[in-house]
C-alpha cells in the first residue's frame, strides 16, 4: 500500500465516484440567494440553464478544466454521472455520444450532506468519495472530511475504527482503491510520489508521514509526482 524510496513516500492514487464535469461551469455562480428563502431547488435551476446552454465545443472545454484540475489533485480515475444528451432545444445530436465522446476525448487529452458514516462502515458498507459538482478540488478534503465530519456527529474521537490499518491508511484506501473499484477498476491507474524532504513534513516521523498528509495535507500543498502503474500501462 506504501512505500519508502529514499525521499518518496509512494501512495495509490486518488478515485472520485461521482462527478458532473459541467457543473464546473457554475463555479462560483450558485453560492448567493436568488430571493427570500431560497431553498435547493433554486440551485437545480441555475444548474438546469446551465445544462441547458451546453454544446460539444463547451463540454469539452469544461472537462479539460475539471480533468487536468483532478489530476494535479491526484485524482486518476474517475466515475463520470454524465446526464445531459440533448441539445439545448431538447432535441437529440445525430450523433446521440457526442457529449459522453467530447468528455472522453478531454480526459485523454490531459457530497448533499452527511450520512451515518460510522454506521454504515459498521455495517460493512463500502465507503466512496465522490467530487460531484466541482465546486472546489481537494481530495485530502474529501478524504478526511468522511471521519472529521462523523467526528462532529457522534461526538467521539476516531469513528473509523480498522483493525487492519490505521486510520489514516484505511481512509487513504477508501479514496483510493475503494472508490476505484466501485466504479469497476481493479485500482485508480496511477502511484502518488510525495517528497518527504519538503518543509510540510518536517518534524514529522516516519511512521507518522501518511498521518501528517492525510489530517494536515491539501492539493498543491505538498509536492507530488504521478507515477502510471502498470494496470494504467497496460489499459
Amino acid at each position: 500500500m506504501t512505500a519508502s524510496l529514499g525521499d518518496e513516500l509512494v501512495m495509490p492514487a486518488f478515485a472520485t465516484a461521482h462527478s458532473h464535469a459541467f457543473q464546473r461551469g457554475m463555479r462560483g455562480m450558485a453560492q448567493r440567494p436568488l430571493q427570500p428563502g431560497d431553498d435547493f431547488w433554486s440551485w437545480r435551476g441555475q444548474m438546469y440553464a446551465a445544462s441547458n446552454a451546453i454544446t460539444p465545443e463547451s463540454i469539452y472545454e469544461v472537462s479539460r478544466r475539471v480533468y487536468r484540475d483532478l489530476r494535479q489533485a491526484g485524482v486518476m480515475t474517475v466515475g463520470e454521472g454524465h446526464d445531459v444528451h440533448h441539445q439545448p432545444v431538447g432535441t437529440p445530436y445525430d450523433d446521440r455520444t457526442v457529449l459522453s465522446d467530447v468528455m472522453i476525448h478531454a480526459a485523454r487529452d490531459l457530497g448533499d450532506g452527511l450520512g451515518p458514516i460510522a454506521e454504515l462502515r459498521a455495517a460493512g458498507a463500502r465507503i466512496v468519495w465522490g467530487i460531484d459538482s466541482h465546486v472546489f478540488c481537494d481530495p485530502f478534503e474529501e478524504m478526511r472530511s468522511l471521519e472529521t465530519h462523523a467526528r462532529l456527529r457522534v461526538k467521539k474521537r476516531v469513528t473509523f475504527e480498522n483493525v487492519r490499518h490505521t486510520l489514516a491508511i484505511a481512509l487513504w484506501l477508501e479514496a483510493s482503491v475503494g472508490t476505484a473499484r466501485s466504479i469497476g477498476f481493479e485500482d485508480a491507474g496511477a502511484e502518488l510520489c510525495f517528497d518527504v524532504s519538503a518543509p510540510f513534513f518536517e518534524g514529522v516521523g516516519v511512521a507518522h508521514l501518511v498521518d501528517a498528509l492525510v489530517f494536515s495535507g491539501a492539493a498543491g500543498r505538498v509536492p507530488m509526482t504521478v507515477r502510471t502503474t502498470q494496470s494504467q500501462a497496460e489499459a
